[in-house]
């Protein structure tokens, strides 16, 4: 062999075993990190910031909302920039206290327009939840922001991409949607029950999902959504004090 095989040899023998490791560590931090501990694993150095899978984070703001309420929006989540590994939840939550449990929370993933899924939501106002039901049906609506299905305007009527035309992105009334017109909008996945049903105690939740509809059918383009629910009847209340995600990408 010549000297110039012999480097190219050890070269490509190099290169393989930088790749062995790289994917080594990868299968390592997906199969026992979570999200949370990626993040800090990753600060450590740029070696391993370049090497272990990307973490999104994002948070919710606190709410206390009452009965009655159907599902509706909490917050718009990131556009996702790859397929999903898992989603870690960290949470603070209670219900009313006495009766039956019906508060939830979900995720979704969405398929939009591209000139609705960037689009930035500001950080909404958080809303408090009136003492009693009669008090909460005699109430105006409290202002929770741009992130909160009852205040979309009532004149604003679309049917969830149908009629939309791509071409002109318009819907078949000629007008350009929004991303608010997608708050209620059918998921192309959505999880069932993710972090259970909230308790008559405050509960400190913390919770990896690594596996469901939403972690399976993720793929980069869509974008998260999270919905919640407090339930109907008997003077139900969801009362999120905090709420933290993060989402690792494979």
């Amino acid at each position: 062999f010549s000297l110039h095989q012999i480097l190219m040899a050890a070269e490509a023998s190099e290169s393989r075993l930088v790749t062995l490791r790289q994917e080594l560590l990868e299968y390592m931090a997906a199969r026992f990190l979570n999200p949370s501990d990626l993040v800090r694993l990753r600060s450590v150095c740029r070696a391993l910031r370049d090497t272990l899978p990307e973490v999104e984070q994002f948070s919710g703001h606190s709410f206390h909302i009452a009965e009655p309420r159907e599902y509706s929006l909490y917050l718009w989540g990131p556009v996702l920039r790859h397929h999903i590994a898992s989603i870690e939840v960290d949470i603070r939550w209670v219900d009313q206290g006495w009766g039956n449990r019906k508060g939830q929370i979900f995720f979704g993933l969405m398929d939009l327009p591209a000139e609705v899924r960037d689009a930035q939501v500001a950080p909404p106002t958080p809303a408090v939840a009136p003492a009693s039901a009669a008090a909460a049906a005699s109430a105006p609506e409290a202002t929770e922001g741009a992130g909160d299905a009852r205040h979309e305007p009532r004149h604003r009527v679309f049917r969830c991409g149908v009629g939309f035309d791509r071409r002109t992105n318009t819907d078949e009334r000629g007008r350009v949607p929004e991303l608010q017109d997608f708050e209620n909008c059918p998921a192309v996945a959505e999880t069932n029950q993710p972090l259970g049903v909230a308790e008559h105690e405050e509960q400190h939740l913390h919770r990896v999902l690594n596996s469901g509809s939403v972690v399976d059918q993720s793929r980069p383009g869509q974008r998260l959504r999270v919905r919640r629910i407090v339930g109907h009847g008997g003077g139900h209340q969801l009362h999120v004090k905090s709420f933290h995600v993060w989402v690792a990408y494979r």
